[in-house]
């Protein structure tokens, strides 16, 4: 495992580090060509600043296979594995208000570079759902389990829905050049640039603990869910609580392009299309799903952790237009698409204590694979003032 992480990490390097000096190496003869800009040509670029409502969704499936441990936990009450295997789909809404801003240099007409960013204001109540099934006959009782808590029946498949705030952060670094080529010495005729750049993207969700008292000896679907039961029950009044966590990020180099129409310096408007694309991207998703059963007298905790490597590609879409209020400064209203589609393998770890008799503690890896889609989209608008 450590020799994979040493290479995957590094092969990354490498291809980040290539894709670098062919950058350099193009913009170099091409700058030798033209003739490189002095460095009294070096100024700021535009500042802007706005806000956006954006919107869309996260969805991972995860196939988790049976662990090792087959039967006899806990004593053997019940003989029945605590964690069973399982295919779960889980949906995050990704709705909320954000905040953006945008800044960089400009070297003549050669070169472009602008660095912006968004993150939402977290105000809006979203919602984490995730939809269970498992292959029945795991057990042998007519029901699957987990965290050697919660139990599903055989052919019945299990919605867990809970309250979610998110917290959301990206950044594109991006590069312009060389010089925009026009097709024609028209102004309303699209002029085209190359892009280059680097994204990193971040989503946290900050998932709504979950608490259902019982009364004793009851054996019942979870309020507010659906399929799901508990799988303990005693004589005295008794509790089932879990709690779920949800991270996920990741980053790459990109290339595009991007038509331009009109001029600040020309016109009273501007509008342009670009679109953004790696075949390649990295990250990690790491999800983390605890549970507890208490009477008072005994207890179960289970808990399964996610923190795997994943990697795949994403694609962007964004158009806008500028409109001139006064003097230098401009209103810009622009739209967004981005999807990311991402995969990766390796295992769950597993882990479940119980006070049964003695205090006892196992722990065990299931094999796993993820799929992870992201959807989102953006409309919003932005103060520009152009130095």
């Amino acid at each position: 495992m450590e020799s994979r992480s040493f290479w995957h990490r590094y092969s990354c390097c490498f291809q980040a580090i290539t894709i670098a000096v062919m950058l350099v190496a193009v913009f170099s003869g091409y700058a030798s060509a033209q003739g490189v800009p002095s460095v009294g040509q070096l100024h700021f670029s535009d500042l802007k600043a706005g806000i956006f409502w954006g919107g869309g969704t996260l969805s991972v499936d995860r196939d988790i296979a049976p662990g090792p441990l087959h039967a006899g936990f806990f004593w053997g009450i019940p003989p029945a594995p605590a964690f069973s295997g399982f295919r779960h789909h889980s949906t995050t809404r990704l709705d909320d208000i954000f905040v953006a801003g945008e800044w960089g240099f400009r070297w003549g007409d050669m070169l472009l570079g602008t660095t912006s960013f968004d993150t939402n204001i977290g105000a809006i109540q979203n919602h984490f759902k995730q939809k269970s099934g498992a292959p029945p006959g795991q057990t042998g009782f007519g029901y699957n389990t987990t965290l050697g808590v919660l139990r599903l029946p055989d052919n019945a498949e299990g919605l867990i829905t809970l309250d979610n705030k998110n917290r959301i952060f990206n950044v594109d670094q991006c590069f312009a050049f060389p010089k925009e080529i026009a097709f024609s010495a028209s102004p309303v005729i699209p002029k085209l640039r190359f892009l280059a750049g680097w994204k990193f993207s971040w989503i946290n969700s900050d998932i709504d603990p979950y608490y259902a008292a019982h009364a004793p000896l009851v054996r019942e679907t979870l309020p507010g869910q659906i399929g799901w039961e508990n799988l303990w029950r005693n004589a005295v009044p008794f509790s089932t609580s879990f709690r779920m966590a949800q991270r996920f990020w990741w980053t790459g180099p990109y290339l595009g392009m991007r038509l331009t129409v009109g001029s600040p310096q020309k016109l009273p408007f501007q509008w342009y299309v670009e679109g953004k694309g790696a075949p390649y991207a990295w990250g990690r998703y790491k999800f983390n799903w605890e549970g507890a059963y208490n009477d008072g007298f005994f207890f179960v905790r289970g808990q399964q952790t996610t923190n795997e490597r994943v990697h795949g590609y994403f694609l962007e879409v964004k158009g806008g237009a500028q409109i001139k209020l006064v003097g230098k400064l401009f209103l810009e209203i622009w739209s967004k698409y981005r999807y990311v589609n991402m995969d990766g393998s390796g295992s769950e770890a597993q882990t479940a204590q119980n006070n049964f008799l003695a205090y006892q503690t196992f722990s065990q890896e299931a094999a796993q694979s993820i799929g992870i889609k992201e959807n989102f989209w953006g409309v919003g608008t932005n103060l520009v003032l152009h130095l």
